[in-house]
């Protein structure tokens, strides 16, 4: 999209006449420089908003370790879903409840890898990820690859769903 803004702002400026009839180079410097500043801020917002989701994931990461269900609370849509490796499926009352309860437990969850890719107001951010815990007595001690979905609501990010699967060894 933002290759199509450029491309149409250097076309139109190349179109541009003076008086004369002639093109100008300098609507045409203009031209350039307005696109590369919508450009540069489009960056910056992407940057922003990358640095954001991450900011949640590694919150939402400690939030579990510490069964922090305030700041889950804040980072969970109220529709969220959870889709664990084995198919099973968490609502957001369902995974608190969990976590208050004591049958799900977290000793360890480190981040190893994040790629995040906008939709518009929507996110996707793909992680693998090293976690320790238990559910119900049943302890796991696995590799996964999970993917986050995210919307933007008033201007802020919140979880949707998310996905894990267990990464196998080969």
């Amino acid at each position: 999209m933002k290759l199509l803004v450029i491309i149409f702002l250097l076309c139109a400026a190349a179109c541009a006449t003076n008086r004369a009839g002639e093109v100008t180079v300098t609507t045409a410097r203009t031209a350039v420089s307005a696109a590369a500043t919508a450009s540069q801020r489009n960056r910056s917002s992407d940057d922003n908003a990358v640095q954001t989701l991450m900011q949640l994931e590694h919150d939402r990461a400690k939030a579990l370790l510490n069964h922090d269900t305030t700041r889950l609370d804040q980072i969970f849509a109220a529709s969220y879903l959870y889709t664990d490796h084995h198919a099973n499926q968490f609502t957001k009352a369902q995974t608190l409840d969990n976590l208050n309860s004591g049958a799900l437990k977290f000793a360890a969850f480190e981040v190893k890898e994040m790629n995040v890719c906008f939709y518009g107001d929507a996110a996707a951010v793909f992680e693998t990820y090293k976690c320790k815990s238990s559910y119900q007595g049943e302890a796991f001690d696995d590799e996964l690859r999970g993917t986050d979905f995210f919307v933007r609501q008033d201007h802020h990010w919140v979880a949707v769903a998310t996905h894990t699967s267990r990464v196998t060894k080969k």
